[in-house]
């Protein structure tokens, strides 16, 4: 007689050390948990288990004795399948969460992502059945965000720990919730978050500004940098004995008048050796002067008009379409479609003009073809006259030349590796350029646009930025031609001259030396072999290489040509706290903001290249020394006096950003939301005219 067979033994389920069991119900063993009072079922309980934030941070070991429990329903139990992988260490599966956690939270995703049911099974999936995800909300949000965000932190400090050339730079915003909030950015020459603080209640005074720019500057992320000179400038230190340390040199700022005021007292109590309004805001604002030149002004009116309407017409819209790609079919060059336009970056309108201009063949012939159509859309008289205009059509031809041109210097200057030389530079051969050159402009037009550049750059600049300008070689070949400039009442010689008298104080020697290496290197930058390779070269690399020579001049020419000329790298973090503050997470805490906006920012900063190494001239720089090179004369155009164009003016300075406004985007052209929905409105309401005085107000 055959024996019986033994039935399996009975194991008891691990799933039941995590709960707790009374007379056929049970409950999650963990606190603060309120899934209780079930109906007891293992399955339940081991579902319920995987997926609680309360018991897993409670239980760390749990999800790997749950999953390397015996199945019987799991085909992987059965003959012929393979075993479960082997269960993962507490340790292990703690580092797997945390370098998870570490990259979501690095990309600016909301702390919630990953924390669906959806979710957590994939990852069980891909991963044998060990791993569930980095955790619930409380817990990336919560001990991630911080563990992260100090392990980028000790990086960033480290970093500038290295760096000798530093300056900084702040700027205000408001976030999705209504708050005001101002970022504190240290430039080495890239852009890192070192602090952010918000004004609550006070006034957005100087001072304020001020005391939190200090306290902000005396974070544990800079100490390894000497944030404040003033204890050595009180001993008797001179700004050239401070430029061989490492530590702060420089503030650059926007221009509205608090931010103005701040660059003076920053200076005045020795917290910075000098300040400088942001260049690129300086450009934009010179396009905005362009904007009311009367032959740029027609030009860009009627651009406007002509895109405001085939932007928002579906008709018109497409009928144009389909006109520009007969003729493309046709033979005809392509073109692209009409730029929007924003009304705060002024640098845009040069692209917005010129779209129109290329466009303007199909814009006549989209006209001609609504005539002949069945059914005809209305086209406004304003628009149909801008389009059939010779008048308008030569504004554009003439002004679109020199606009291309500045939008593209705008964007050199808001460069990371930008030079501070380029400040001095850009603005300089731009004004001598206007005399000889885009002469489809109207002489009263080039008047006009050379005392806009000259009063920007007076009302912007230091003399050390000057300084910066003249030791870098790049622009020595037009060095002759801009010394006849006056940028108010004195030369670029002068200037220099006044950034050397404030370097060295009272100490004669050290005077004689720096304008001795400065004469020296006069006479070796005329040399071809040397001033060659300057396209190539970082400026600051040029010293380093060449300039051992210059021992007074090369440390402070090292460190004053690392500094960019703009503080645009700073305004692209308000991008970065768009993405993390959105309309659906406006209730994040203040904190929890903060520490993910600069865990983003930084970690994508410091994964960046050398950008001092990597760095080539950009051929808009290259195209505008070449317009001045062999040129002589008094940097005017014909029949206009000099005196004439390096006028002041006492307008006070517009507010704003290096894009004219602190949300906006950098490298965006395109047209504001809420702009947008005003223009709808009038469009509906006043007519396409009262849109476009909208636009341009």
């Amino acid at each position: 007689m055959a024996s019986p067979t033994t039935p399996p033994r009975r194991t008891i389920s691990p799933v039941w050390d995590y709960m707790v069991t009374n007379a056929g119900r049970m409950s999650c063993r963990a606190a603060n948990c309120t899934w209780r009072d079930v109906v007891r079922n293992a399955t339940r309980a081991k579902d319920h288990l995987l997926r609680c934030v309360w018991a897993l941070e409670l239980f760390p070991e749990m999800p790997t004795r749950l999953r390397s429990a015996p199945n019987r329903q799991s085909p992987s139990s059965s003959p012929g399948h393979d075993l479960v992988l082997p269960s993962l260490s507490p340790e292990i599966l703690a580092r797997w969460r945390s370098q998870f956690a570490r990259v979501q939270l690095r990309a600016g995703l909301n702390f919630s992502r990953f924390d669906t049911a959806e979710w957590r099974s994939l990852f069980l999936l891909v991963s044998g059945g060990r791993f569930d995800g980095p955790g619930g909300r409380r817990t990336v949000g919560g001990p991630r965000l911080t563990e992260s965000t100090d392990e980028s932190d000790k990086e960033v400090c480290a970093y500038l720990g290295g760096c000798h050339s530093l300056s900084a730079s702040t700027d205000g915003a408001s976030t999705e919730s209504g708050e005001g909030v101002y970022n504190v950015v240290l430039y080495t020459p890239v852009p890192l978050l070192v602090a952010t603080f918000r004004l609550g209640s006070e006034p957005a005074t100087a001072e304020n500004l001020f005391g939190h720019l200090q306290a902000s500057l005396n974070g544990p992320l800079t100490a390894n940098v000497a944030t404040d000179s003033a204890e050595d400038l009180a001993r008797g230190a001179t700004p050239m004995s401070l430029f061989k340390s490492r530590r702060l040199l420089a503030l650059v700022t926007d221009s509205p008048s608090n931010m103005v005021a701040l660059r003076t007292q920053a200076v005045a109590r020795g917290t910075f050796l000098f300040a400088f309004g942001c260049a690129a805001h300086a450009a934009n604002l010179v396009a905005q002067d362009a904007a009311r030149v009367p032959q740029i002004a027609l030009a860009l009116r009627a651009a406007l008009l002509v895109t405001v309407f085939f932007t928002r017409s579906t008709r018109a819209r497409a009928l144009l379409k389909a006109v520009r790609a007969g003729l493309e079919v046709g033979g005809g060059r392509r073109v692209g479609s009409l730029r929007a336009y924003s009304r705060t970056r002024w640098a845009g309108e040069g692209a917005t003009i010129a779209s129109v201009g290329a466009n303007l063949p199909a814009l006549r012939h989209t006209l001609l073809e609504n005539t002949h159509s069945a059914v005809l859309f209305e086209v406004p008289g304003p628009v149909a006259d801008a389009i059939r205009s010779p008048t308008i059509s030569e504004s554009m031809d003439a002004c679109t030349p020199f606009l291309a041109l500045l939008a593209r210097l705008v964007a050199v200057l808001e460069a990371d590796a930008a030079p501070l030389s380029s400040y001095a530079g850009v603005f300089g051969c731009l004004r001598a350029a206007l005399a000889n050159h885009f002469v489809p402009l109207a002489v009263g037009s080039r008047q006009q646009l050379q005392a806009s550049l000259g009063r920007r750059f007076t009302a912007f600049s230091d003399p050390l930025v000057v300084l910066a300008w003249w030791v870098d070689p790049f622009w020595a070949p037009v060095r002759s031609r801009l010394a006849c400039l006056l940028w108010g009442d004195q030369s670029l010689e002068a200037l220099r001259d006044a950034a050397v008298a404030f370097l060295c104080g009272a100490d004669a020697a050290a005077r004689s030396s720096l304008l001795a290496d400065l004469a020296g290197f006069a006479a070796v930058e005329q040399a071809l072999a040397l001033t060659a390779p300057a396209n190539d070269l970082h400026p600051s690399a040029w010293w380093r290489l060449w300039g051992g020579r210059f021992e007074t001049l090369q440390p402070v020419a090292l460190r004053l040509l690392a500094i960019p000329p703009s503080a645009a790298g700073g305004e692209r973090i308000f991008k970065a706290l768009k993405g993390i503050m959105t309309t659906r997470r406006n209730r994040l805490a203040m904190q929890r903001t903060d520490m993910q906006t600069r865990l983003v920012f930084n970690s994508q900063a410091l994964g960046r290249p050398d950008l001092l190494r990597a760095y080539r001239r950009p051929l808009a720089e290259q195209e505008l020394r070449r317009l001045l090179e062999g040129e002589t004369g008094t940097g005017a155009p014909p029949g206009l006096a000099a005196a004439a164009v390096g006028g002041v003016s006492e307008e006070p300075e517009e507010e704003g950003g290096s894009s004219g406004d602190d949300a906006a985007s950098d490298d965006s052209l395109e047209e504001d939301p809420s702009d947008g929905a005003t223009v709808d409105r009038l469009l509906g309401t006043a007519g396409i005219d009262a849109a476009v005085d909208f636009l341009l107000a």
